[in-house]
């Protein structure tokens, strides 16, 4: 297992979506880690590289109904 941390910008997104977007991350099965910074607007999530790329990430964000963008990796 590789473990990496990417960090997100979220836009478009209200304080009950930051509960549906890491929700929907953690359903991905390989995201062991999401922390929300409503006040800032940004999410760390820890994923097993491995199985995931940053791609898959952006997409669930989407499905959750957040718009994302990375900041850092």
């Amino acid at each position: 297992m590789t473990s990496t941390r990417i960090v997100f910008e979220l836009s478009d997104f209200c304080p009950s979506c930051g509960v549906d977007v890491a929700d929907h991350l953690f359903r991905l099965g390989d995201v062991h880690g999401v922390e929300i910074d409503l006040a800032t607007g940004r999410v760390k999530v820890t994923y097993d590289a491995e199985h995931l790329d940053v791609r898959d990430l952006l997409v669930t964000i989407g499905g959750a109904g957040a718009m994302a963008r990375p900041l850092s990796g």
